[in-house]
């Protein structure tokens, strides 16, 4: 449901929906991107086995996510051409291809 509200506000506002796969986010530092079960301490703490890095779990899982979004969109503005900037699409976004729901 939340998909097709997204899908509908970007196309009055402009935008790409980007559906992103969260499996192992929430096990995955989003400092170093090692992943470790035993990171996450609990439903609401995480504290990377690695590195050390600590954080609510949802927001670091968040970030994995996002970071996932900007990736693809850097892959797919590459695959077509357009010019990007670490990991944001800064020419041309309304010329990608739009991602099928």
């Amino acid at each position: 449901m939340i998909v097709y509200m997204l899908a509908y506000k970007l196309k009055v506002r402009g935008g790409v929906l980007v559906k992103v796969d969260p499996k192992n986010t929430s096990i995955t530092c989003s400092n170093c991107h090692r992943m470790d079960r035993k990171s996450r301490k609990s439903q609401a703490e995480f504290h990377c086995v690695f590195c050390n890095h600590q954080d609510n779990a949802d927001h670091n899982a968040s970030v994995n996510i996002l970071e996932a979004g900007r990736a693809f969109l850097a892959a797919e503005a590459n695959s077509q051409g357009l010019s990007v900037l670490k990991g944001r699409v800064v020419t041309a976004v309304g010329k990608l291809k739009p991602i099928k729901l």
